[in-house]
């Protein structure tokens, strides 16, 4: 049973391995690494706003400028082979663009914490949490995860994610899973119609499943989850009142501007709050040591307990998370996924008077990401991913987000603990919502140190 426990985590350590890069590794006798980044760059749409628009809003700027990135861990054990495995890490981002006179830096901040203890061949737990302050999306939700907002976002914002899955074998071939996790987002934008009122929440996952070890290298499952989504912000999902000082024209025809019922009409971000049942089947299986599987198919079931009257307050839909990794050579490995289920959005009603509240999309997300060892001392890490996404009621009911995103990466190793590299950043989002959509493109060359 002790295969069936390991099975678990491989996606996990896919998904991490595939974005690691090789230079400077922690060596097996220093528990601790440091490291630095400095890259130049220019970005030509650094506040990720359209190039043109029909409502007189700010348009792309772009920006050269200069980022400064150190970063430290301290890591216990291995995180397969080892009754117990700590990982505490920090990593702080500053970006200096020279195009803004104002507020002219970007500050990130990511606190890791992971510890996995094996009590014995039966019986191991996992505890992490990650908590980050950020104004990129990318940072705010990690590269496989289905994204809730594509858009750079003023303020420190803060999200937390924390989990925790106790693994069991009951007997020879059968075991379970439990596990939680707690993710909290926190806007610094508070207002009618803010980053607050459409993403601030508290989301809640627990998940139960049964394993079976059909073989020792294939284990099939059965499961259920039920998630909770808490939005947590008190204000208005719309601002009613224009830049004029004026309410917002309700009839561009006409000229009509919301009356106070249709002020008092406006709801607030709890009537986006939500409840889901997922049930689902599974396989982890390994196909050789290198090559690894973790799908899982099911459905989800979800209801809104304080959506207006009159709403469809509950909906079905697939539920689809597999992943496929690779480590095809020493020195590259390879990572393919698929999600498919509800997430929150960052559009929440139409400016134009519209007082139907969006609740929420259905997405699917695609990803790969390889690492490939080009010469002795050169990597290369190319990742893509895209998202497509249903809106769920309001005034752009069934209307589509699709979102791409591109990143390429050339490192090359000077020295054991100094190397050079170049990459290009490509995000693209194309909505059905007007003075939504962007394009964005990004290039940088810098030094990195690790020791």
């Amino acid at each position: 049973m002790k295969r069936a426990i390991t099975c678990a985590s491989l996606a996990a350590v896919g998904a991490v391995s595939v974005q690691a890069q090789f230079v400077g590794e922690v060596s097996a006798d220093k528990p601790w690494s440091v490291s630095a980044k400095v890259r130049g760059f220019y970005d030509d749409n650094y506040a990720t706003l359209p190039a043109t628009r029909t409502d007189g809003g700010p348009t792309k700027r772009a920006s050269y400028g200069v980022s400064i990135s150190p970063s430290a861990s301290f890591t216990v054990g291995d995180p397969v082979s080892g009754p117990t495995y700590l990982r505490l890490g920090y990593d702080y981002d500053l970006r200096w663009f020279e195009d803004r006179k104002k507020n002219s830096a970007d500050h990130s901040h990511v606190f890791d914490l992971r510890l996995n203890h094996r009590f014995s061949d039966r019986y191991r737990i996992e505890l992490g949490n990650n908590f980050v302050i950020a104004q990129e999306p990318s940072l705010l939700n990690p590269s496989t995860a289905v994204q809730g907002s594509y858009i750079r976002t003023d303020g420190n914002n803060v999200r937390n994610r924390a989990n925790v899955a106790f693994d069991a074998a009951l007997t020879e071939k059968l075991g379970t899973r439990l596990a939680y996790a707690n993710t909290l987002y926190d806007y610094e934008q508070t207002g009618a119609g803010s980053r607050s009122a459409l993403l601030d929440r508290i989301e809640h996952l627990g998940t139960a499943d049964l394993r079976w070890m059909v073989q020792p290298t294939t284990t099939a499952l059965v499961g259920y989850s039920f998630g909770l989504v808490d939005q947590t912000s008190k204000d208005l999902l719309l601002n009613p009142i224009g830049s004029d000082g004026l309410p917002l024209i309700k009839d561009p025809t006409t000229g009509a501007r919301l009356t106070a019922a249709d002020m008092a009409a406006i709801p607030t971000a709890e009537v986006r709050n939500s409840q889901s049942h997922y049930g689902f089947v599974g396989v982890d299986h390994s196909f050789t040591t290198a090559l690894n599987t973790q799908v899982r198919v099911g459905a989800q079931y979800t209801t809104y307990p304080d959506a207006l009257p009159g709403v469809e307050d509950n909906t079905w839909n697939p539920y689809v998370d597999a992943s496929l990794s690779y480590q095809y050579s020493q020195d590259s490995r390879a990572l393919l996924g698929v999600k498919h289920q509800r997430n929150q959005t960052d559009f929440g009603m139409y400016r134009l008077g519209v007082v139907e509240a969006t609740l929420d999309q259905e997405s699917t997300l695609l990803y790969v990401g390889i690492v490939h060892r080009l010469l002795p001392k050169l990597y290369g890490l190319v990742r893509g991913s895209w998202q497509g996404s249903e809106f769920n009621q309001g005034a752009f009911d069934t209307a589509t987000d699709n979102y791409y995103m591109a990143d390429v990466n050339l490192t090359y190793e000077i020295s054991r603990w100094i190397a050079a590299e170049a990459g290009y950043l490509y995000d693209k989002l194309d909505s059905d919502i007007p003075n939504r959509g962007f394009d964005r493109h990004r290039v940088y060359v810098g030094v990195r140190a690790t020791y």
